[in-house]
């Protein structure tokens, strides 16, 4: 079995790892390693006291990584669990959760070195607390102490927000589901020290038209009781007419959506139709004009419909 040892000494000739001299290596191990496998006071070099000499031991820690990859990796050869999060180095393999080129067995998915609420693996830079994990412009370590989630890069206390350190990603996102994306509501149009990325509101590039909620429902129960025109209110320079389906104006407003001008399905017409009255339910037809922002003049036309159940 060419162990170095004679057939005639060897109590299994056939087994290379048979242990001649009884000292827990066998007998190719010890050949490989230098030692005498004849002599149980000659062993060979065992780091890690595996039972397998340095010199046959491609795994010393039995964590299924070489120790060749450990050393590639910068995990430690005699520690199956580097990182000490309870996950054996093999496991975690070589993937890099939050891209900072440490790869998961050397950040564990417990500790928070720098004590910012998010564990090392997540963490893109586990030493620095002004970490910003998320993008949206506020430390991970601040995000922990206003209770805002780091990780989630719509949730956060705008006041304490830089927009000069917001990723591209964030840019890109549409936290006030508008379908308005960050970037292109980085001010606050009416005024209010909200930013518009956070609220709904209109932003109306020349030649778009608003969008309507052409069903609702004025059953006065406080839900879609009145016809709306997404951020109109931000329009104030506005006419709308609503007509019946003989053409007959049943309803008019300068500046609708301003203090108590909404059209909740009562009749504000003057001719054929009686004030005050209210409309039957139906399809109606509505023609908008608004003044956008660049200044041109919007006009907009199509059917509604009342729904009073």
């Amino acid at each position: 079995d060419n162990d170095g040892v004679v057939d005639q000494l060897d109590a299994d000739d056939t087994d290379p790892n048979n242990d001649s001299d009884g000292d827990g290596y066998g007998n190719a191990d010890e050949t490989a390693a230098g030692s005498d496998p004849m002599d149980p006071n000659s062993k060979p070099l065992d780091t890690d006291n595996d039972g397998i000499s340095d010199a046959t031991d491609t795994d010393d820690d039995n964590d299924g990584v070489s120790d060749t990859d450990e050393a590639t990796n910068g995990t430690d050869p005699l520690n199956p669990d580097t990182d000490g999060d309870g996950i054996n180095d093999g496991t975690e393999g070589t993937t890099d959760t939050d891209g900072d080129g440490k790869i998961d067995a050397l950040e564990s998915n417990t500790a928070d070195a720098d004590n910012d609420g998010v564990v090392d693996q997540l963490d893109a830079d586990d030493t620095d607390p002004n970490n910003d994990s998320d993008g949206d412009g506020v430390a991970n370590s601040l995000e922990f102490l206003e209770e805002t989630d780091p990780l989630d890069p719509c949730d956060f206390n705008y006041e304490s927000q830089n927009l000069n350190f917001v990723s591209e990603y964030w840019l890109a996102l549409d936290c006030d589901n508008d379908d308005i994306i960050n970037g292109d509501e980085l001010g606050d149009k009416n005024n209010n020290n909200i930013p518009d990325y956070l609220e709904i509101i209109a932003f109306v590039p020349k030649g778009q038209k608003l969008v309507v909620f052409d069903i609702f429902t004025p059953n006065g129960d406080g839900v879609n009781d009145h016809l709306v025109f997404k951020g109109l209110e931000f329009f104030p320079n506005n006419t709308l007419q609503i007509f019946n389906r003989w053409g007959v104006v049943v309803y008019s407003a300068n500046g609708y959506g301003t203090g108590d001008k909404l059209f909740t399905g009562i009749s504000n017409g003057r001719s054929t139709i009686n004030k005050d009255a209210q409309l039957p339910e139906g399809t109606y037809y509505y023609v908008l004009n608004f003044v956008n922002d660049e200044g041109e003049t919007i006009s907009d036309a199509g059917p509604i419909y009342i729904n009073r159940n």
